[in-house]
């Protein structure tokens, strides 16, 4: 299952939350296998070519109330008690990705 999890809350509605969740793992060049918009659901998968490790990673975006949304993002790799840490450094650089894809108000409008 998905071992790692990270969350984060934005102060965005969650509908934009996930239109800009979904344009930044595109463009971490995640190969998007699964969405499903009513849920705000969307699984990627990204690889570390020098590792040759697979990683599948779950998005749950939420409303968490008063305008304002959560991210839950759950990571797994194919060897599941030796990553090293790579699950958590993936995950971080998606939400440094996405905070910066949500300060840049003028791509926001556009997610």
């Amino acid at each position: 299952a998905y071992r790692r999890q990270r969350q984060m809350c934005i102060r965005d509605r969650p509908d934009l939350l996930y239109r800009c969740a979904m344009i930044t793992a595109q463009n971490l060049n995640w190969k998007v296998s699964f969405r499903d918009l009513a849920a705000q659901i969307f699984e990627a998968k990204t690889s570390v070519r020098s590792l040759h490790n697979n990683l599948d990673t779950v998005f749950r975006i939420r409303d968490a109330g008063q305008g304002g949304s959560s991210i839950d993002i759950r990571s797994a790799s194919a060897h599941t008690f030796l990553d090293g840490g790579l699950n958590a450094y993936i995950i971080k650089r998606f939400m440094t990705a996405l905070r910066s894809t949500l300060a840049d108000r003028r791509n926001v409008e556009y997610c």
